[in-house]
């Protein structure tokens, strides 16, 4: 099937629990270094909202913030 002709959805529309990695790659901590910000000593885990999930491409509502940045999780 040709990717023109499908809608991409959420990989998992409603997840139970979202649990995330936080600076789980090299370049993420390196960005954050630049930014201020040390690399943990151990991992770090946090967990999302699960209204957070969304699809390719889908708008975004910024809510109060008046800058969005980038992040990416992969469920």
């Amino acid at each position: 099937v040709a990717l023109e002709g499908v809608k991409l959805l959420a990989p998992i529309e409603r997840p139970g629990h979202f649990m995330a990695l936080g600076m789980n790659y090299k370049k993420h901590a390196e960005e954050g270094v630049r930014l201020g910000v040390m690399p943990p000593r151990f991992q770090v885990w946090f967990n999302k909202a699960t209204n957070c999930v969304s699809p390719p491409h889908a708008d975004i509502d910024p809510g109060v913030t008046k800058q969005l940045d980038y992040e990416v999780e992969l469920g």
